[in-house]
């Protein structure tokens, strides 16, 4: 499942990109019920989507879900930031 979620932060796996469960297992070397599993896992956690008829594909995220990331980036950032300029050294 890591190595899915690695894809999906990289850019390697884009939204909208249909999900084949034998290539991917292929690619990385492990058994098709343990991608199974992970696929089944990151539809839950909501980064890849099943659709009726049309197979399993990344999620594509809403605006909302882009501005919570934002928001939280912008957050942990300002806090990196202010603790640098506590102590530049360490």
């Amino acid at each position: 499942m890591d190595a899915i979620r690695r894809a999906l932060l990289s850019g390697e796996l884009v939204p909208g990109q249909r999900v084949k469960e034998a290539p991917l297992a292929d690619a990385l070397g492990v058994s098709r019920p343990t991608i199974r599993e992970a696929i089944h896992q990151l539809i839950h956690e909501g980064s890849l989507v099943q659709e009726p008829y049309k197979g399993i594909r990344v999620a594509k995220p809403s605006p909302q879900d882009l501005l919570g990331v934002a928001e939280v980036r912008v957050a942990l950032e300002t806090l990196a930031a202010l603790n640098l300029a506590k102590n530049p050294h360490g």
